[in-house]
């Protein structure tokens, strides 16, 4: 009886979540107007201020020519410059930890579910409380973005960042270097799963000296290992994406498709398609700019392919895989938070109004200045120039203020609208997990995840030895309580929801 009860309210639960998302996240409007809030109107006679920004995201070679351009822009808008420090990826967590613990004085900072942890900041004081600021300077933004980004949010009930708004499903799929494809006349028709790629593996193997033939790296490689959804992204526990578990939190290290994978893997390793040195390997960008690669995971969704090739000036093939989804994760990957250090939060939510509201300053921002770093080619098209500048659009604000790439199809939005009709939806899209109770364990956890997952999940080690040793590592470090609490909390979720839904009736 529970269990039926159970997957009656997954059932509802879908169908409130899926008929939110249609109407609010499924076409792209390019033709939105610029929203101002009444503070921003009012920006002459707020004092001078200069707003500090930390963005997850490589230094740009004309970011000062740019931010010159912004601060001309920003002086009239809110009476404030921007200063943007840029720092890549790999480097990014360990400065905003130090930045945080410091109490270095800044304004605006991304953080993520998997980087500069929005859960652990919010927790300790890091990140300021949202909902009253926006209330007075962001109604823009409440507007624009889906309740779903933001309950999915949430920590304690209390909003502490912002989700970038951008497109939520998304399926996994292999990238392909088209050059290798065309070259050999692969047959990519027949790919249906990851296995189905091993025969052209082993051609460009043989054939093409240098090139390696799957490329992957520690973070990039959960995408075929685990069709579920963490709930901590260092914690190897969640739940099944379908939900078959029916609310049972399951250990993802023990699942049967996750030992598959990593058969697949060690068996690819030892044939030489992988990088020997994969699991030390912090981004693959210098292997994907030089285009020496033949194939590795990615992400799909029917932008991707025009996204890549405007990135890296060549063809990218992908193949999807599976069903499109939408995670927690994705509603909960791109964020910007404001510090607790600010002098001046109240100009940091204005800021954060505009990215979300004004089309000019989102695409300067974006994409740089026109006739030098871009150049239009309609009302809401473009084409990039050069290298100098560029940030992805779906890394800050609002990306449906994102002018399209030209290299998009004419009918992109309707291709966008046809995705996301019926996705998958996690389980755990609006469930906010509180870490507080077992934050010992979950550190231990963490420090065996970064030491031990990189080698196993890029098939360095032979997973029937390794397995059985960090799963033991894992309930050692405190897995299993974790585990317990995180189920304690989710069937608390759960009640509360369906007693919202009986008072409601």
């Amino acid at each position: 009886m529970k269990n039926t009860k159970k997957a009656l309210l997954t059932f509802f639960i879908i169908i409130m979540l899926f008929s939110n998302i249609k109407g609010s996240t499924c076409s792209i409007d390019f033709n939105r107007d610029v929203v101002v809030s009444e503070s921003n109107k009012n920006g002459k006679s707020l004092r001078p201020y200069k707003i500090i920004w930390y963005h997850a995201y490589p230094p740009q070679k004309d970011m000062q020519l740019v931010l010159k351009k912004v601060n001309e822009y920003l002086t009239k808008k809110i009476n404030a410059t921007l200063e943007m420090r840029l720092i890549p990826e790999a480097d990014y967590d360990s400065k905003l930890k130090s930045a945080i613990s410091s109490g270095e004085k800044f304004d605006i900072c991304f953080t993520s579910v998997w980087m500069n942890s929005y859960t652990s900041n919010a927790l300790r004081g890091a990140f300021i409380e949202l909902d009253p600021l926006l209330e007075k300077y962001g109604k823009g933004t409440l507007d624009v973005l889906p309740k779903e980004l933001l309950n999915g949010a949430r920590v304690k009930d209390k909003l502490y960042t912002l989700p970038a708004n951008k497109d939520l499903a998304h399926q996994w799929g292999i990238s392909l270097n088209k050059k290798y494809v065309d070259k050999y006349g692969f047959d990519v028709s027949c790919i249906k799963k990851i296995e189905d790629i091993e025969p052209m593996l082993k051609v460009i193997k043989e054939k093409e000296k240098g090139v390696v033939p799957y490329l992957i790296y520690p973070y990039s490689c959960h995408a075929f290992s685990m069709p579920m959804e963490r709930i901590e992204e260092q914690v190897p526990s969640g739940l099944y994406l379908d939900n078959r578990t029916r609310y049972k939190i399951v250990s993802a290290m023990e699942i049967p498709e996750f030992k598959k994978y990593l058969s697949l893997m060690h068996k690819w390793y030892k044939a030489g398609y992988i990088l020997k040195d994969a699991a030390s390997l912090k981004n693959i960008s210098n292997f994907e700019n030089t285009g020496n690669w033949f194939s590795g995971s990615a992400s799909y969704n029917p932008l991707v392919q025009s996204r890549l090739k405007e990135k890296l000036g060549y063809d990218v093939a992908i193949i999807p895989i599976n069903s499109p989804f939408i995670t927690k994760k994705d509603t909960v990957f791109f964020m910007h938070a404001v510090s607790s250090t600010s002098q001046d939060p109240e100009r940091a939510v204005m800021f954060l109004e505009l990215l979300n509201t004004d089309k000019y300053l989102f695409n300067l921002i974006a994409y740089g200045i026109e006739e030098i770093h871009y150049q239009k080619t309609g009302e809401y098209t473009l084409k990039l120039l050069d290298n100098s500048y560029h940030i992805e659009p779906f890394s800050f604000g609002n990306m449906k203020l994102s002018y399209q790439l030209s290299s998009y199809s004419k009918s992109i939005s309707k291709e966008i609208e046809n995705f996301n009709a019926s996705p998958i939806i996690s389980p755990l899209l609006e469930f906010n997990f509180d870490p507080e109770p077992v934050k010992n364990e979950i550190e231990k956890i963490t420090e065996v995840t970064e030491e031990f997952e990189g080698p196993l999940f890029v098939g360095a080690v032979d997973p029937e030895i390794y397995l059985p040793k960090i799963i033991q590592k894992y309930k050692s470090a405190g897995l299993d309580k974790v585990m317990a609490q995180q189920q304690k909390q989710l069937d608390a979720w759960l009640n509360s929801w369906q007693d919202k839904k009986r008072i409601k009736k």
